[in-house]
């Protein structure tokens, strides 16, 4: 048993238990929230693998078989998110389950933030995650969308209306905190001159305002 392990499923329990709680206010039931959890999870937990993966190639070219060796650590969130849209987007498709994805993905971004705050801990116990002279920015980031979480929850009171504006709150509140945390960071993927994930978060944050200012309702 590994206390990362632990930390992991710990998150992961918050995120769907939160999500139940606040399911009744998207219209969207708790069947459906335990159908969706462990499509999700697996398509996030294969997405992180893989994006840590290609960010450490250089290791893991040269040692094959600890790719799959998940309880050393090794999960890179941006992957998680990526792998776990696409877990649902695959679900839903197969069992043709008609739902506004909008909506499901404001239900899940503090589950998101919360799931985020505490999973970091686990760098803390495999020693990862830290900047110039042992710097926590583990300890940083998971504060930072612990506040997050916090933000994202008193997002939507009564009737949700705005759908996708609460995801994209998410998309941009983590692009900024991880854009900026990432110059502190050191041993992280690069695109030439340029930080992999400064990039993505750039991404994230764009992708986020378009949301924010978006009104009408996207069905899928």
């Amino acid at each position: 048993m590994h206390i990362y392990g632990i930390l992991v499923s710990l998150a992961l329990g918050a995120g769907y238990l939160l999500a139940l709680k606040r399911a009744k206010k998207f219209g969207i039931s708790e069947s459906l929230i335990d159908s969706l959890f462990l499509p999700v999870v697996l398509g996030g937990v294969i997405g992180a693998r893989l994006y840590h993966v290609m960010d450490k190639w250089t290791y893991y070219s040269s040692n094959m078989t600890a790719i799959f060796q998940v309880w050393n650590g090794g999960l890179g969130i941006f992957g998680a998110i990526f792998g776990g849209l696409i877990g649902l987007l695959i679900y839903i498709k197969l069992k043709k389950i008609k739902l506004n994805l909008l909506d499901l993905l404001d239900l899940a971004a503090p589950s998101l933030a919360l799931g985020q705050a505490i999973g970091r801990w686990g760098n803390y116990f495999n020693n990862e995650v830290l900047g110039p002279n042992g710097e926590p920015i583990f300890f940083y980031e998971s504060l930072w969308m612990f506040v997050g979480f916090l933000v994202l929850s008193r997002c939507v009171n009564g009737n949700h209306t705005r759908c996708g504006s609460v995801f994209g709150g998410y998309l941009i509140w983590y692009g900024v905190g991880r854009f900026v945390l990432e110059f502190w960071r050191f041993g992280t993927a690069m695109m030439g001159e340029f930080k992999t994930a400064q990039i993505i978060s750039i991404i994230f944050i764009l992708f986020g305002l378009i949301l924010v200012k978006r009104e009408s309702k996207v069905k899928l």
